[in-house]
């Protein structure tokens, strides 16, 4: 299983290389004999030659798309999420936004499998390089499921899957979701939402070639008591390539 944590589109290409054989075939010399009837000319046979062709197929890739500079999600205009207000039940401060659109080109062989996946480190108070269990957003309190989807993948293109919809013969994609702690507190053991250092899956692809996009839901519960101000952490999206 191969991995990248993918920041750039890759394109890549290939100059195949083109070997031409040709064959030149000589007049044929005809006698001529005087006469002074006229004769009919028979065509000469006609003549063939081959063309040999040759080119050479890169591997394929799987690669995601990244904010261009400047864009939002980007590192110098970050995704603002909503100020967070206080649920039903009063224990959790809550709110969420959709995030920009990712989009995934896949040019493996069509019958190879990929995964996509996410995972986050804490939300930081500003200026704050060490911080206590009241000034960082845990990573499990970050749930991101998926909000749309769309498919050209081909064979079996999967159009209206619905997250967590199961892999099959017809929609050769699985979806799924990643629901936020409520209101742990930073350090807290645990793997929930998008936490605990590791990735956790959105989207696995059986195989097909082409062009995904998702967009995902990103939801936050922030525990009362937390220091205010403004808390910035990271998403990393990995995409896992079948061998």
């Amino acid at each position: 299983m191969r991995q990248q944590l993918v920041r750039r589109v890759i394109v890549a290409t290939a100059l195949g290389t083109v070997f031409l054989a040709s064959v030149t075939t000589p007049a044929s010399a005809r006698p001529v004999r005087p006469s002074t009837a006229p004769r009919a000319v028979t065509n000469p046979a006609d003549s063939t030659t081959n063309e040999y062709v040759k080119v050479v197929v890169p591997p394929g890739v799987v690669a995601i798309s990244v904010p261009a500079p400047g864009s939002e999600g980007s590192v110098e205009n970050p995704a603002t999420i909503p100020d967070p207000i206080l649920d039903a039940g009063g224990h959790c401060l809550i709110s969420q936004r959709v995030l920009p659109e990712i989009t995934i080109l896949n040019t493996q062989n069509a019958g190879q499998s990929w995964d996509f996946s996410a995972q986050a480190g804490p939300l930081v108070l500003d200026n704050t390089p060490f911080p206590n269990k009241w000034q960082a957003v845990d990573a499990q309190n970050l749930g991101l499921t998926v909000a749309s989807f769309t498919s050209n993948l081909d064979p079996n293109p999967a159009r209206g899957l619905q997250p967590g919809q199961p892999a099959s013969t017809t929609h050769n994609v699985s979806l799924y979701d990643n629901p936020e702690a409520q209101c742990v507190l930073y350090g807290a053991a645990g793997n929930a939402g998008l936490g605990g250092g590791q990735a956790h899956p959105m989207v696995h692809v059986a195989n097909g070639i082409g062009t995904i996009k998702v967009t995902g839901l990103l939801n936050i519960s922030v525990p009362p008591g937390t220091y205010e101000g403004t808390y910035t952490g990271t998403i990393d999206y990995t995409i896992s390539a079948g061998l």
